[in-house]
């Protein structure tokens, strides 16, 4: 399976948008909920069925690399009906737990590991469960994201110049002791000159060692 990209400043926006009290999202100036329904829809499946509330309890000794090589032991060229259902049984635990409901440490709670075949995945309210997940999942997240401010210090405006940030404060830092960091406060109206002159040495000085 190709691995799904991360878009961390993104997500960083989301969980500083996010109101744990309201349970929403402020964008600009009006709090958007995320429904069970948005969940639903997203996902492709139906919006009823028994509560499956996500809990922490203790995981197996099956991590996410265990479930893609039993799925993958499977040889896809065979066919049987006991085969199929085994394939089908392992793709649903597999997807339960990788896309569902990923957890930092890689390993399968017990919880999930017993939603094996295709009936009792049926059973449960799959978006309803995914969305409180995804809820306390946010909902922790802004109450550990405690971010600190040094007053005074230039602030990207968006999540792309990081990179031009990172470099603007080193040499900022390396070409003097005594910093005034007033005078750095338009960086980010600068950030698109910055771009441009880091590329135009990158080119020259890459010319510079070819010549020689």
């Amino acid at each position: 399976m190709p691995s799904l990209p991360q878009n961390i400043p993104l997500l960083y926006v989301l969980v500083r948008a996010y109101n744990r009290h309201k349970q929403a999202f402020l964008l600009g100036k009006k709090y958007c909920k995320f429904t069970v329904n948005e969940v639903a829809m997203i996902l492709g499946l139906p919006n009823h069925g028994q509560n499956f509330t996500f809990v922490r309890l203790p995981c197996i000794d099956i991590s996410y690399k265990d479930l893609t090589e039993d799925l993958n032991a499977l040889a896809w060229e065979d066919w049987s009906p006991t085969l199929e259902s085994r394939r089908l049984d392992s793709l649903i635990l597999y997807l339960v737990n990788v896309f569902f409901f990923p957890l930092k440490g890689m390993k399968v709670p017990a919880s999930l590991y017993k939603i094996r075949g295709f009936s009792n995945f049926q059973k449960y309210n799959w978006p309803k469960a995914i969305h409180e997940f995804l809820l306390s999942q946010i909902d922790t997240l802004s109450q550990s994201s405690v971010i600190k401010k040094v007053p005074g210090l230039p602030q990207q405006a968006n999540g792309d110049d990081c990179g031009v940030y990172v470099l603007k404060y080193m040499e900022a830092l390396a070409s003097t002791d005594n910093i005034s960091w007033e005078e750095c406060s338009n960086w980010s109206s600068q950030t698109v000159k910055f771009r441009a002159e880091l590329a135009a040495e990158m080119i020259t000085t890459f010319a510079k060692k070819s010549s020689h």
